[in-house]
């Protein structure tokens, strides 16, 4: 190997090994404990396996008014997890970075309706993040911007 030939090799190898620095440190942006746009549920993001998670970590209100009990998934579609606790359940799976800088998909679970949706979360300035929730293959899709707590 000429010496030129080794010097470009050892840019193209730095470059590279910056190109993934910058890959890596990207998810590093939504870590952190968001709160939903009403106040009432506040959900950690945070390394799982090869991707991020989101679980809830707190809720405005953790029991059933009417029942004094915890808050169960009652809209689940499989009636076997119908009993399973809100606080504590991951609502965000297998979040990766997108196709474009700044941008993470993943599935967002909403105990709400018990339906899961594809999700994209976007930084909106370094406090907010946008969680885009689709179904139909993206035809009817749903933003809420999200605030950092920590």
């Amino acid at each position: 190997m000429t010496r030129s030939t080794l010097t470009i090799f050892r840019i193209v190898a730095v470059m590279s090994l910056g190109a993934l620095d910058a890959n890596a440190a990207q998810p590093a942006e939504v870590v952190g404990v968001w709160l939903n746009p009403q106040g009432t549920t506040r959900v950690r993001i945070s390394p799982c396996g090869a991707a991020l998670c989101g679980t809830i970590v707190w809720l405005q209100t953790s029991n059933d008014p009417q029942t004094g009990e915890p808050l169960t998934d009652r809209n689940n579609p499989d009636p076997a997890n119908r009993n399973r606790p809100i606080l504590g359940m991951q609502i965000l799976t297998d979040v990766k970075p997108g196709r474009t800088a700044g941008e993470w998909t993943g599935k967002f679970y909403a105990p709400n309706d018990g339906k899961i949706h594809d999700a994209t979360l976007s930084m909106d300035g370094p406090n907010a993040i946008k969680l885009e929730g689709c179904m139909i293959g993206g035809l009817i899709c749903r933003t809420r911007t999200w605030t950092r707590v920590n």
